[in-house]
């Protein structure tokens, strides 16, 4: 449904359904697109998802790159709403990406999937 299914950079679902709607495939990526909207998490697996997400089929350089978005406001700056704040998909789908060489993406996600491991476990210390 949104950032409370979000648990370790990955979904955790607290609510099941039989309807069918939106689904997210595993190894795919959900975004929050309503408040807090630009959170992240990796799919263990096949789900159907609700209004407050977005599934999106990507690598692993997509997802750090929409990780830097956060960071930078870019979600904060095209949310709407009044009651509570919300993109669109055609708000991800018209926003502009710089894409590098597919071997430095490699690189560049492995290095961040280095990092994230080791984040994690210091958070599992803490």
């Amino acid at each position: 449904q949104g950032n409370a299914d979000l648990k370790s950079n990955e979904i955790s679902p607290r609510v099941w359904t039989k309807e069918v709607t939106k689904q997210v495939h595993k190894g795919e990526f959900i975004m929050t697109v309503r408040a807090p909207v630009g959170y992240l998490a990796t799919a263990n697996m096949d789900a159907v998802i609700g209004r407050g997400v977005a599934a999106i089929d990507g690598n692993k350089y997509l997802y750090y790159l929409l990780q830097t978005k956060l960071l930078d406001r870019t979600w904060e700056k095209l949310s709407s709403g009044s009651t509570f704040e919300s993109i669109s998909s055609n708000d991800i789908k018209n926003l502009e990406i710089k894409v590098t060489e597919t071997e430095e993406e490699k690189l560049i996600a492995k290095l961040m999937d280095t990092v994230t491991y080791f984040v994690t476990l210091q958070q599992r210390k803490l």
